[in-house]
């Protein structure tokens, strides 16, 4: 406002000031008056009948004391023991059964007809669980153990992503799906849910239960081309098992010599000890 020269003529023309002073005069004058109808018959308290203030006019107390006193006066309160019960009718086969006060009358159903109704949902009841991963125990519904969940989560799967080029080893892939489809890509991230992923043959979570190491696991040779959709129905199930895979991953490095420590890690490792 400091910058536009127009307001800042009329803020200090004569006219301009004295029509302020009249507006601010009769402003002045009018709530004068209404404080003064006012006080000529006030607002007391509902507690204590104390008068209120002209500024507290639309208020119903003077303070929240007062409020909370008048409120609880007439309360009643349920003795601890009280369980505040109520009777009423099951709504499907009008038995008189005990529900709480709060409960509508409109949705009260006995105990019988609960478990007589095929779509009730079936809670889970409390027990324990043998980690699917290790031997820990772990409370019903959980399957996996903290540790296995932490680690496979954050250390294991991290460490078996591909990280190698697809146009390295053209005759491994499919790369027609991809011109078809194209990548997969999330809705916010260029929303190709169609689209094509990376699936690992030998699935994370097999290589996590059996303990194989991710040098193996993030090999081209257990990499395969799937349609999102596809792969998202696999789940953790395998498409090849351990030793056909360690049979491609040697016979892949006698022609490549991509990895030899994979090589080195297939020699310590017993198969037969894979379930």
């Amino acid at each position: 406002m400091g910058n536009n020269k127009s307001y800042d003529k009329v803020i200090i023309h004569p006219n301009h000031i004295k029509n302020s002073k009249q507006l601010t005069a009769l402003v002045r004058s009018r709530k004068i008056e209404n404080e003064r109808i006012y006080l000529e018959s006030p607002k007391c308290c509902k507690q204590c009948f104390k008068v209120l203030e002209y500024e507290d006019r639309t208020k119903e107390f003077c303070n929240r004391s007062c409020a909370s006193i008048y409120s609880n006066i007439n309360r009643v309160f349920a003795p601890k023991n009280d369980q505040r019960t109520k009777k009423g009718n099951c709504k499907k086969c009008n038995k008189e059964v005990v529900v709480n006060i709060r409960a509508s009358s409109e949705n009260i159903v006995c105990k019988e007809c609960k478990e007589a109704n095929p779509y009730n949902k079936v809670k889970y009841k409390k027990g324990i669980n043998k980690c699917k991963f290790c031997t820990e125990d772990v409370v019903q519904p959980k399957m996996i153990c903290t540790t296995c969940r932490d680690n496979f989560k954050n250390v294991y799967s991290f460490n078996c992503r591909f990280d190698f080029p697809l146009s390295k080893f053209v005759e491994l892939f499919d790369f027609e799906l991809i011109k078809k489809h194209g990548w997969y890509k999330a809705k916010n991230k260029g929303n190709n849910l169609r689209g094509v992923s990376r699936d690992h043959k030998f699935s994370i979570t097999s290589g996590f239960k059996n303990k194989i190491d991710p040098v193996l696991m993030k090999h081209p040779c257990n990499c395969q081309l799937l349609l999102h959709k596809d792969n998202q129905k696999k789940r953790h199930n395998c498409s090849i098992s351990l030793e056909q895979l360690i049979k491609e991953v040697i016979a892949f490095e006698k022609k490549y010599n991509y990895c030899p420590e994979v090589l080195t890690y297939i020699k310590t490792l017993n198969t037969g000890d894979v379930v």
